[in-house]
């Protein structure tokens, strides 16, 4: 009795019965009651067990739930699965190169858009033209107060990325506002303008920009700077970044990865010379998304 006794106590006690789920003794043996969502002897089988077929790859851990699964992905893997990619997105390649990589394209006005463009006046090579199938003009942009500025282009072909292409990552709404817009720092690139035409062929670099808080930024301009707009330079910086083509790419880095925060508002629209100002890419992730869905 006292052995039948021994084995019926201890039966519990490593605690067999996982994820929650409670243990029973009995005469010789145990049994678990599972928590709803598990099954199996032991409890060790979730009934949707989305990590079962082990997505996450290149060492990923898989986070299961009722309805989908989430990887968490070692450092230099990315996407959905932690697949490994040649060119992720916002990662500055390293080469020989002594030319720095921008995150900038060049929109020519016969419906077509350049990339891997750098010098303007020169062949280098890189360059690929694309035909814009598609253009996505925001519906409530004002010429007038420059709210909304900023447009979406489909091309007809997918762009190949290479040392001298690569993507910038568009950032989630609430980490943009939380941590990439309270970053001390951006970086900008485009090619600069005077009077209409091209300044300066080399697209232009400019690697620390501070950026502005809202309230005195509001009262630089004619305008009302709103906020899906925002402001970042310095008085010795304003000359070259006011003349920066429009739609120059304003980014911000966050743990090795470079994120679009911005886009610069046009040449000689306003004053300029006090603080350039940028619409906020952040504010506008859902009308990118939603177009991007409406044109595939």
């Amino acid at each position: 009795f006292v052995k039948s006794y021994a084995a019926q106590k201890d039966a519990c006690a490593s605690t067999p019965c996982l994820n929650g789920g409670t243990c029973h003794r009995n005469i010789s043996d145990y049994n678990c009651t599972c928590r709803t969502g598990y099954e199996g002897r032991t409890c060790e089988i979730a009934e949707n067990d989305n990590c079962a077929s082990k997505p996450c790859k290149n060492g990923g851990w898989c986070q299961n739930s009722a309805t989908h699964y989430k990887c968490f992905c070692e450092t230099g893997y990315h996407g959905l699965n932690c697949e490994s990619v040649p060119y992720p997105c916002g990662k500055v390649m390293v080469t020989s190169s002594t030319e720095a990589t921008d995150w900038s394209l060049r929109v020519i006005d016969d419906g077509q858009s350049r990339r891997g463009e750098h010098n303007l006046e020169v062949n280098e090579g890189n360059e690929r033209i694309h035909n814009v199938s598609q253009i996505h003009i925001h519906s409530r942009y004002s010429q007038a107060t420059f709210e909304n500025d900023i447009a979406l282009l489909k091309l007809e072909t997918p762009i190949e990325f290479n040392n001298y292409t690569i993507p910038i990552c568009l950032p989630e709404t609430d980490f943009a506002e939380f941590f990439l817009m309270n970053a001390e720092f951006g970086a900008i690139s485009g090619w600069k303008l005077r009077q209409g035409r091209v300044d300066h062929p080399v697209l232009f670099s400019v690697p620390y920009v501070p950026f502005i808080k809202h309230s005195k930024c509001v009262g630089l301009q004619h305008f009302p700077v709103v906020h899906r707009m925002f402001c970042a330079g310095l008085e010795e910086l304003a000359d070259p970044l006011c003349y920066l083509t429009r739609g120059s790419p304003f980014v911000t880095k966050y743990r090795d990865v470079w994120y679009m925060t911005g886009m610069s508002l046009g040449v000689g629209d306003y004053d300029c010379d006090v603080i350039p100002v940028y619409t906020k890419v952040s504010r506008y992730i859902n009308w990118i998304k939603t177009k991007m869905t409406q044109s595939s």
